[in-house]
């Protein structure tokens, strides 16, 4: 063998040795996780909309209320009632589990806050459902959230309404609202306050396919 076919032998087998080396790093390198995008919307706790689209307490009388995150509940006919996380998710990898909500309770006069406060699967925060003059004993609970290729739906009892009289509102009802992280207000589900503000404009209240219409809405990517 002469010199020349000696450099060219040495050449071909670096060139093999550099193409495992590759081979070999392209080959061990993790794949990428799959990631999904589930989509929660939130329904009402209860069928009979007493206030449309307001904020603060729904009183129609001296000042006009201001547009806002809530809706407040009620049943018909009138009285105690359960109040409920209620919601339905999708996404686009069939049945699984979108996360968790956890109940806290913040008590107190004229102040009885129940939240479900929403977690994707790894823990990180997404938003908070809040239920005004709703007691709870199940501070520090979770549930699971289902979704699945189909929306899914989630029913979960948080507590119950408190007749919190001497305060600037009456009579049993959920007044449900987002506590931030909510991407979407579904406007087109339900009236605004000006439409419904029982006894002051009703000619929108009454009661509601809540199975169908959901209040709010959000997505994330897990």
């Amino acid at each position: 063998m002469n010199a020349s076919e000696r450099r060219l032998g040495l050449l071909l087998a670096f060139a093999a040795t550099g193409l495992g080396l590759l081979l070999s790093a392209l080959l061990s390198k993790p794949a990428q996780a799959t990631q999904t995008t589930y989509y929660l919307d939130l329904h009402p706790t209860a069928n009979y909309l007493t206030c449309g689209w307001h904020s603060g307490a729904c009183l129609d009388y001296p000042t006009i209320v201001p547009s806002g995150w809530a809706l407040d509940w009620a049943t018909y006919p009138s009285g105690s009632f359960n109040a409920y996380f209620y919601s339905k998710s999708s996404n686009g990898i069939g049945y699984s589990n979108a996360g968790t909500a956890e109940v806290v309770y913040d008590s107190g006069t004229c102040k009885n806050w129940t939240y479900a406060v929403i977690r994707d699967p790894a823990g990180n925060w997404h938003s908070d459902a809040k239920y005004v003059h709703t007691v709870s004993t199940k501070t520090g609970y979770a549930f699971t959230i289902s979704s699945g290729s189909f929306p899914q739906t989630t029913s979960y009892q948080l507590g119950y309404t408190a007749y919190e009289s001497g305060c600037s509102w009456g009579g049993y009802h959920v007044h449900e609202e987002s506590g931030g992280g909510w991407t979407t207000r579904l406007t087109s589900n339900y009236p605004d306050e000006d439409q419904c503000n029982y006894p002051y404009n009703p000619s929108q209240c009454g009661i509601k396919d809540i199975d169908t219409y959901a209040m709010l809405s959000t997505s994330w990517t897990y």
